[in-house]
């Protein structure tokens, strides 16, 4: 909403744009909601992996997530991760969907 309203005294007082009457309100209304609208939108549309979850509780508990992305043979990653102290090795490869 903040956002709106912003643009619309960008528009005003910087741009001096202006338009007559009965205009001006319906343009600032459907300016305002359309960025509300975007702004709603946006805070309810989310994606996470299958992990999400035990992602978040690792790091709020002050853990580390370390990704890595292996060309052929992940078993390497894997070994080199566990040699490092790693106390869970997850296969995270995209699956399609």
């Amino acid at each position: 909403m903040i956002g709106g309203v912003l643009v619309v005294l960008l528009g005003v007082f910087v741009l001096h744009a202006t338009l007559p009457g009965f205009e001006t309100i319906v343009a600032i209304t459907a300016t305002v909601g359309f960025w509300t609208l975007l702004g709603f939108l946006g805070q309810r549309i989310e994606r996470h992996g299958p992990d999400a979850p035990l992602f978040e509780a690792v790091v709020r508990e002050g853990g580390t997530v370390v990704a890595v992305e292996c060309a052929d043979d992940c078993e390497i990653a894997k070994r080199v991760l566990g040699e490092t102290g790693a106390y869970d090795v997850r296969d995270e490869t995209p699956r399609p969907l």
